[in-house]
């Protein structure tokens, strides 16, 4: 069974992909995640949260 735990190495991971994938358009993300996190479903995860997150937060301040 995985950990459910971020190591601080996995952690820079998710960092290091956060900042690639955040630039691409939402249709390049897919794939790009698809290759760079084939292994690590726990990373490719975490960073679809934070994009979602960013996501989110950008129309949260836009209706305000």
């Amino acid at each position: 069974m995985p950990s459910r735990f971020m190591t601080p190495d996995r952690w820079r991971r998710v960092e290091e992909l956060f900042e690639a994938a955040r630039p691409r358009q939402a249709a390049d993300r897919a794939a790009f995640l698809d290759n760079a996190c084939g292994g690590e479903p726990e990373v490719r995860a975490e960073v679809e949260s934070l994009l979602a997150a960013l996501t989110s937060g950008d129309s949260f301040l836009r209706s305000g």
